[in-house]
């Protein structure tokens, strides 16, 4: 018999964490609702609802600090080295947005954005000579990414608590974002049934949005109803454990009927590459290297060949277009704005302005995102900015991938995260979705679960067989 679940420690205020958990799940799916405009294209409206939202997670933020903070339990790590850098570039994003808007001395501008000080030194003849500016262009525009930026640190940090909290429940951390996934697809379906409309958008902005969301929630329904499977196998409430596999995969059947109706065709291929980044994982602690390329390939074959008589008609045309929609042309000459600022970046929420310069394309309509959020965080964020991000994504990558290839029955949370993480991070390079609030706060959740797992400790079970005893090692 497998051992009884370890229940929470005794110095951890159980009843509270259920309460942030549900708290903070009720404002997160408000932020997918409400919050599904791209920054640049809010209107005072979603200005005001994503206030709130920031608001509300500030104060949960404050409540989750004060609980955890009269906590003495000891959470030992399983690598101390990968948390502390986790939790310094995330804690170090808010701050850096920070030092973009704050006023600087021009000496010190001149020497981090060269061009940042030129422009200030061409402004003289029209506001007098300073001593101080800031290192974003437009620093109005930086202020409401810098508090989305601390938001989002707010739910990294506290989900990655919870997480550890839970222990052996670390799913009910995951069923927000099914839930709201779920609500998001059903939406999104019923656009698409009752009204006649081929592009669902839910309550987003675009459709390719709410493909980004429905590619992140779709790995963690999937991998739960697997779980679930494998719970039954081992009979352990098998019953019950046969019904929510086969909710799961109905919620992820949603899902995917969603994010198929979209036409999203980097949300297409995101999911692709999401199914096949899980396989591999999944596959990855029983096979050498080469039978698991093998084995990839061949699933990536047989998938995307199922998803081709089962996705609708007007996606595979848009599939067989070969057209960019003039993303390249923006690609190319967004590249100017990084060369103009690499190492501090012309500051959150300036590329619009900064793309003046360099912009040939689209006529007399502004480009307020160039649909690669890489490409914009770097001109916006500059190497030092984007490196700092990029090293936060890599080690809860890297969590998560030693999740996936754990023992434990961990490793399914472990998997869809990984495979949440591939989704969004591929679609990233066709799109802006990290600049939705919504699809950011949904990866700041999924960050946060991952970072936040780790694999139970093993315990010494002592047993008598044939009059020797022996001893085993058991999962808790």
């Amino acid at each position: 018999m497998p051992p009884p679940p370890r229940p929470f420690h005794e110095s951890e205020p159980r009843g509270r964490i259920s309460v942030l958990l549900v708290l903070f799940s009720i404002v997160l799916i408000y932020g997918v609702f409400t919050l599904g405009i791209a920054v640049a294209q809010e209107n005072i409206d979603n200005r005001q609802r994503r206030d709130v939202f920031t608001f509300a997670i500030a104060l949960l933020g404050l409540a989750a600090a004060f609980t955890w903070g009269r906590s003495k339990s000891s959470r030992p790590e399983t690598s101390r080295r990968d948390t502390r850098i986790m939790t310094w570039a995330g804690a170090c994003l808010p701050f850096y947005a920070l030092l973009q808007m704050i006023p600087l001395p021009v000496s010190l501008v001149n020497l981090l954005s060269p061009a940042r000080a030129e422009l200030v030194r061409g402004l003289q003849p029209l506001f007098g000579t300073s001593a101080f500016a800031s290192l974003s262009i437009t620093p109005s525009n930086t202020y409401p990414h810098f508090l989305l930026f601390a938001t989002y640190c707010v739910i990294f940090f506290a989900i990655r608590e919870l997480t550890r909290s839970a222990r052996n429940k670390v799913w009910f951390i995951a069923a927000p974002l099914m839930l709201a996934g779920t609500l998001e697809a059903a939406f999104g379906l019923a656009q698409f049934f009752a009204h006649g409309d081929i592009q669902p958008k839910g309550t987003y902005g675009l459709r390719n949005h709410l493909a980004g969301l429905l590619e992140m929630t779709l790995p963690m329904a999937a991998m739960y109803g697997i779980a679930s499977l494998r719970t039954a196998r081992h009979g352990r409430d098998a019953s019950a454990g046969v019904m929510r596999a086969i909710g799961a995969f109905a919620i992820a059947g949603v899902m995917l009927a969603g994010l198929l109706t979209t036409l999203s065709r980097g949300g297409f291929v995101a999911f692709l590459a999401s199914a096949l980044a899980m396989f591999a994982l999944a596959i990855g602690r029983d096979l050498p290297p080469r039978k698991r390329i093998v084995f990839g390939a061949l699933f990536f074959v047989v998938s995307f060949f199922a998803l081709f008589f089962l996705t609708p008609e007007a996606l595979l045309e848009r599939l067989s277009e070969h057209t960019t929609e003039g993303r390249t042309v923006l690609w190319r000459e967004g590249v100017g704005v990084i060369r103009e600022f690499p190492l501090v970046g012309c500051g959150l929420g300036g590329f619009e302005s900064a793309f003046l310069k360099f912009k040939a394309a689209e006529g007399v309509f502004l480009v307020d995102y160039v649909h690669n959020d890489y490409l914009q965080y770097l001109a916006e964020l500059g190497l030092a900015g984007f490196l700092l991000a990029a090293t936060l994504l890599f080690f809860v990558f890297k969590r998560s991938v030693e999740m996936a290839l754990d023992a434990s029955e961990l490793r399914w949370l472990g998997l869809a995260c990984a495979g949440s993480l591939v989704a969004i991070l591929v679609h990233s390079f066709v799109d802006f979705n990290l600049y939705v609030p919504a699809n950011a706060a949904v990866l700041a959740w999924i960050c946060g679960l991952a970072a936040g797992l780790r694999p139970a400790p093993p315990r010494i079970v002592s047993r008598r067989k044939a009059g020797v005893a022996e001893a085993t090692v058991a999962d808790e």
